[in-house]
C-alpha cells in the first residue's frame, strides 16, 4: 500500500457546510425521483431551494425572487419509464461538476473558509453563462435577471459585511496554521453566535456555529471527509476508493451492520474483496448472542462463517482484552467502523472504539478510519454531568456526560481530539438509509426504539440488587424486585415525559430469576424525559423504604476499587443524593451546569442543535 493511500488528501467536500451537504443529498433525491442517471445543475438548484435554512435560498428571497417561480421554471424532459434504485450511486454531470468548482472559487474570492449553499448558487450562475452555454439552472437564473455581482453584494449584507469587504467579524479570513490566531477566531465566533441567539437570529447563529466548527477542525489538524448524501452498506462497499479496494482492512462491527436491501452483512461483503484482514468483535459477540459481562474468550464459534480473516474478540476474560494489541493494527491500511451506539456513555461499543484510538495515539499512526454514521437513536437530548478520570471505566469514557446526543462519527471526532490519535475520519452517512421495519437490536437488551430513551437513567440499576428488566422482553423499561410490594400503597416520584405503570413480572434469568417481582414499566409520553434525574429520585425513594435494597459490591466491568454505582453515577453530587446526604435541588443544579457545559463543548463536533430537558420535576 502506497504512502499516498495512507495520507489521503482532503477534498473540497471537507469544507462544505451541513446545509450544503444536505442540498447535495436532496439534489440526488431529485435526480432519482425523475429517473435521471446523474446529478445535474437543475437538481442542485432544487436541492438548494429545498434545504431548510439554506442561506442561498434566503439571499434569493431577500432579492425579491419568487422561490416557487424558480421551482416551476426548472423543467426538463423526464426519462420515460426509467427507474433508478434509491441505493444507486449517481455521478455528477459535467456541468454540475463545473458549478461545484466555481463554488469553490467563489468561496476563495470571498475569503470564506467554508462552502455553503450561497456559494453553490454563485457557482450555478457562473456555470450557466460560461462561453455562452446555458444549463437548465443557469437558464432559469439568467432569465430571472440574476447576476453574480448582485447576488454577491446581497450575500455580504446578509453576512453583516460592507460590499466588497471581507475584513469582517462574521466572515473569517482563511484559517491560519498558528494556534493562537485560530483560538482568537474561535472565541470571537462564539461571542457572535451567543449574541445572535440572544437576538433570536437562529439562522445566523447556526451559520456561525458551522464556521466555529470548521476552525476547531483546523485547530485540531483534523481532516474529516463527509459524504455528500445518505447511503447504504451497498453504496459504501461500491465506493470508488483505492484504499477500500486494495488496502488491508480492519473492521469493527457486529450483526447490526446488515443491509436489508443487499441481504448481506458488511463483514461478508468486505470479505468478498479478499482484503478484509481482521474483524474486531465488541462486547456481546458478533451476533449479540452473549449477555452482559459474558466474555468472548475465543472466536472459534464463528468458524462456520468461512471468513478469510482474523476474528478478534475485544471483550475477553481480562481487562487487557478490551484493547486491540498494537500489532493487530500495525499491518492495516484502513479501519472500517460500523457499530451502533445508543447515546449513553455506559454503552461499551463506543468505548471500544475509543480504546482503539488510544492505541493509534501511542503508535502515532495516520490511519484512515471509515465510519458508517447513523442517527443517534436517543436523539439530540443531553443528560447528566461530565465524567472525570477518577470515575472512568469501560462503561464511561472520561469527558462524556451520561447522555451525550452525538452520533458515532461525532463521537469518533471527540475521541480523536481526546486521545491525540492522528487518524483521518471519512464519514459515510447512513442518515436516511435504514428501513424502519428492518431494525436490528444492536445488543441483547436494547430491543426497542424506546429503550435508549430510558437507558441513560435506568442503567444505574446495574449498580443495585434491583432487576433492571433483564430476563423480560422490555429491559430497562421494566424494573423491580420481590420486596418492592410497597409500591402498591405508596406514591412513587413522578417525572415529566413518562408515566409509571405498576406491575408484576417474573424474570427468566439474571437478578431474581424465577421469582415474582413487583415493579414498574416506564411509559414515555412524548415530552422530553430526563431519565437520569427520574431514576435518581426512584432509587432514593426505594432505598429509603426497602430494607432489602443493596448496592452492588462485587467487581463490575473489570473495576473492583469502586462500587458499581460510583462508576455509573460518576459524580459526587449525584452520589451524595443517592446516599441521602444532598437535596434534589443540588442535583438539578449539577445537571444544569453539566449539560450546558457539554452542549457548549459538543458544538465543536456537531452542527445539530443539542438540547436539555428544561423541566425536571421533583417528587410530590
Amino acid at each position: 500500500m502506497t504512502a499516498a493511500l495512507r495520507n489521503r488528501p482532503s477534498t473540497m467536500f471537507d469544507r462544505f457546510t451541513t446545509r450544503a451537504k444536505k442540498s447535495l443529498s436532496l439534489a440526488r433525491n431529485e435526480a432519482i425521483r425523475l429517473g435521471h442517471s446523474s446529478i445535474d445543475t437543475e437538481h442542485l438548484l432544487l436541492g438548494i431551494l429545498e434545504t431548510p435554512g439554506s442561506t442561498g435560498a434566503s439571499v434569493l428571497e431577500r432579492m425579491g425572487f419568487d422561490l416557487d417561480l424558480i421551482r416551476r421554471e426548472v423543467t426538463w424532459p423526464v426519462d420515460a419509464g426509467k427507474s433508478i434504485s434509491p441505493s444507486a450511486t449517481l455521478p455528477f454531470a459535467a456541468e454540475a461538476k463545473k458549478a461545484l468548482e466555481y463554488a469553490l472559487v467563489e468561496a476563495a474570492d470571498l475569503q470564506h473558509n467554508w462552502i455553503g449553499t450561497e456559494h453553490l448558487v454563485l457557482g450555478l450562475i457562473r456555470e450557466g453563462t460560461r462561453k455562452g452555454l446555458v444549463s437548465s439552472a443557469g437558464r432559469v437564473l439568467s432569465k430571472l435577471g440574476l447576476e453574480v455581482s448582485g447576488f454577491r453584494r446581497e450575500l455580504l449584507e446578509v453576512l453583516g459585511s460592507d460590499t466588497g469587504s471581507t475584513d469582517t467579524e462574521t466572515v473569517p479570513r482563511p484559517v491560519s496554521s498558528e494556534a493562537p490566531c485560530l483560538r482568537t477566531q474561535i472565541t470571537k465566533l462564539k461571542e457572535l453566535k451567543e449574541a445572535a441567539l440572544v437576538d433570536g437570529d437562529f439562522e445566523r447563529a447556526a451559520a456561525l456555529r458551522e464556521q466555529e466548527y470548521l476552525l476547531i477542525l483546523e485547530l485540531g489538524k483534523r481532516q474529516v471527509a463527509i459524504d455528500d448524501g445518505p447511503g447504504t452498506i451497498q453504496t459504501f462497499v461500491d465506493r470508488d476508493d483505492e484504499v477500500l479496494r486494495e488496502g488491508r482492512l480492519g473492521l469493527l462491527c457486529n450483526h447490526a451492520s446488515f443491509d436489508p436491501w443487499l441481504g448481506e452483512y458488511l463483514f461478508t461483503a468486505l470479505a468478498r474483496g479478499r482484503n478484509l484482514q481482521r474483524l474486531f468483535v465488541p462486547e456481546h459477540g458478533l451476533f449479540a448472542e452473549l449477555q452482559d459481562q459474558i466474555p468472548l474468550a475465543g472466536t472459534e464459534l464463528y468458524s462456520e462463517l468461512g471468513l478469510d480473516a482474523d476474528i478478534v474478540s475485544l471483550y475477553g476474560e481480562t481487562e487487557g482484552t478490551l484493547t486491540a494489541r498494537p500489532e493487530l493494527l500495525e499491518d492495516l491500511d484502513a479501519l472500517v467502523v460500523d457499530i451502533h451506539d445508543v447515546g449513553s456513555r455506559y454503552y461499551t461499543y463506543a468505548t471500544t472504539l475509543s480504546y482503539i484510538f488510544d492505541v493509534l495515539a501511542e503508535q502515532q499512526r495516520s490511519l484512515p478510519v471509515f465510519v458508517l454514521d447513523r442517527p443517534n437513536p436517543a436523539g439530540r437530548q443531553v443528560e447528566g454531568t461530565i465524567l472525570t478520570p477518577d470515575y472512568a471505566s469501560f462503561v464511561g469514557r472520561a469527558g462524556l456526560p451520561h447522555r451525550h446526543g452525538l452520533t458515532i462519527a461525532e463521537l469518533a471526532a471527540f475521541y480523536r481530539d481526546q486521545t491525540g490519535a492522528p487518524v483521518e475520519l471519512i464519514v459515510h452517512s447512513m442518515a436516511e438509509a435504514a428501513a424502519p421495519d428492518a431494525r436490528i437490536p444492536p445488543s441483547p437488551n436494547m430491543p426497542t426504539p424506546w429503550t435508549p430513551h430510558v437507558y441513560s437513567g435506568q442503567c444505574l440499576l446495574e449498580g443495585t440488587n434491583l432487576n433492571e428488566g433483564r430476563g423480560t422482553t422490555r429491559p430497562f423499561e421494566i424494573f423491580g424486585a420481590p420486596w418492592l410490594d410497597f409500591l402498591w400503597h405508596d406514591q412513587a416520584p413522578r417525572a415529566t415525559g413518562a408515566v409509571l405503570r405498576p406491575m408484576q413480572f417474573v424474570p427468566t434469568f439474571h437478578k431474581h430469576a424465577g421469582q415474582l417481582c413487583h415493579g414498574f414499566q416506564i411509559l414515555l409520553t412524548g415530552e422530553p424525559y430526563h431519565s437520569l434525574a427520574h431514576t435518581l429520585q426512584l432509587l432514593r425513594w426505594i432505598r429509603e423504604r426497602a430494607n432489602a435494597f443493596e448496592w452492588r459490591t462485587t467487581e463490575y466491568e473489570f473495576r473492583s476499587d469502586r462500587p458499581a454505582i460510583e462508576i455509573l453515577a460518576g459524580d459526587p453530587v449525584l452520589l451524595d443524593y443517592l446516599r441521602g446526604d444532598a437535596s434534589f435541588e443540588s442535583v438539578v443544579q449539577a445537571l444544569e451546569a453539566g449539560e450546558e457545559n457539554w452542549i457548549r463543548h459538543a458544538a465543536g463536533y456537531t452542527a445539530a442543535p443539542l438540547f436539555r430537558a428544561k423541566k425536571v420535576q421533583d417528587s410530590p
